[in-house]
């Protein structure tokens, strides 16, 4: 395992949701569009079926577990929320996170 800087696993996860969002959930081929801080609830970028796909991403990619208690926007509203709860569950895993890892199953 390879101890990571926080920031860097944020950056990596927020780029990778970014393309997933650009590439299943709108209409936008181009990922840079979305900015990190916007709710995307709000405009209307993601619903509640959107949400489904986005949780059910995140489990797979990131082999994480994520209660239904913990689907809320503090959690999954915009790109920062879902890269700072994304690095909150893998950063807890016994042992740390495996970057080289998760680049190669992008």
């Amino acid at each position: 395992m390879q101890n990571i800087d926080t920031q860097d696993l944020k950056a990596f996860i927020e780029k990778d949701v970014r393309n997933f969002i650009a590439e299943n959930l709108t209409f936008s081929d181009d990922p840079d569009e979305l900015d990190a801080d916007l709710s995307m609830i709000e405009a209307d970028i993601i619903d509640s079926t959107s949400i489904l796909e986005l949780v059910s991403y995140l489990e797979e990619r990131f082999e994480i577990q994520i209660e239904d208690s913990a689907v809320v926007p503090a959690n999954l509203d915009s790109l920062i929320r879902i890269a700072d709860f994304v690095a909150g569950r893998l950063s807890a895993r016994p042992g740390g996170v495996d970057i080289e890892q998760l680049r190669k199953a992008s």
